[in-house]
């Protein structure tokens, strides 16, 4: 395929992917706003991997099919019994899509690969934002961002900024005998940055926040799989832009301060949340209580 690296928002063919999960409630309005914003593209191609629901998400995405042209979606049943571990899950369906990618004819002539999530993550995007990522050239994958609170820590990778797993290190230092809302505040909540839409492009080793824009050839490169066991609550988006930086020598990631999907999201307030508990009920309690459950 040619490179798109001089064409135009305008010229380009997108497939837009994503896998979902009892999105019911948002993935009709989140498929209609991105598709309006990408219909602006040359071609807007949509492929989603379902799994595990018990809500109206499989007949959501099939009425999609019926109205939007180059809408597919692919339902894998029940994959729970199979891979408990939801990272996991996770990981196998987007391993889907990637070998969608590679194998169908109908993706050949895609310039870029679109990963969203579709459970209210993209509330806030434009096309303006979208459009700002056409500002450089020389970029793999750009990713957006919260100015209100960058939330997705899990799946960040920078030397400085967040280096390992938060949520780990957050274990490791409670395990050093380090009171537990401390720890919690100095591994998560203090990494939570608020990062301005006029401030220079991020470079990262690894990011998502609900949304990411590479190159075609990034899923001809990378994937979401590893070899042998799969690690305990492990991000994939890590897995496949550490083996996607491996794989291609002038692999370039970003986080677009521009590219705004959403300005406030509900996990910052989750976080936060976890923190409160921690801080003044203790780590015993807080480990019974299962709905706010750490990574």
């Amino acid at each position: 395929m040619e490179s798109s690296k001089q064409r135009s928002f305008s010229e380009c063919n997108f497939l837009i992917v994503g896998t979902v999960r009892n999105c019911e409630k948002t993935i009709i309005n989140e498929v209609n706003r991105l598709n309006d914003i990408f219909k602006k593209a040359n071609k807007a191609s949509w492929l989603i991997v379902e799994s595990d629901s018990v809500d109206g998400t499989k007949e959501s995405l099939k009425n999609l099919k019926l109205k939007l042209p180059y809408f597919d979606f692919i339902s894998l049943g029940r994959l729970a019994d199979n891979y408990p571990e939801r990272a996991r899950r996770i990981a196998f369906c987007r391993d889907v899509y990637v070998k969608e990618i590679r194998s169908r004819l109908e993706y050949s002539d895609v310039n870029y690969v679109v990963v969203a999530d579709l459970d209210g993550m993209c509330s806030d995007l434009t096309y303006k934002s979208v459009l700002t990522c056409w500002a450089k050239s020389n970029w793999t994958a750009c990713f957006a961002n919260q100015p209100k609170g960058y939330y997705d820590l899990w799946a960040l990778r920078h030397d400085y900024w967040n280096p390992r797993d938060p949520f780990i290190t957050f274990k490791k230092l409670h395990n050093l005998g380090i009171n537990a809302a401390k720890a919690y505040k100095t591994a998560v909540i203090d990494k939570i940055l608020k990062i301005d839409i006029a401030s220079t492009w991020v470079p990262v080793r690894s990011a998502f926040g609900g949304l990411g824009i590479y190159k075609y050839e990034a899923f001809i490169k990378s994937d979401y799989s590893v070899k042998g066991e799969y690690p305990d609550k492990t991000c994939e988006h890590v897995t496949f832009n550490k083996k996607l930086g491996k794989s291609i020598s002038d692999c370039n990631l970003y986080i677009n301060p521009s590219l705004v999907n959403i300005n406030r999201s509900g996990h910052v307030f989750q976080l936060k949340l976890k923190y409160f508990l921690l801080k003044f009920f203790g780590y015993s309690l807080f480990k019974k209580l299962k709905h706010f459950k750490l990574k």
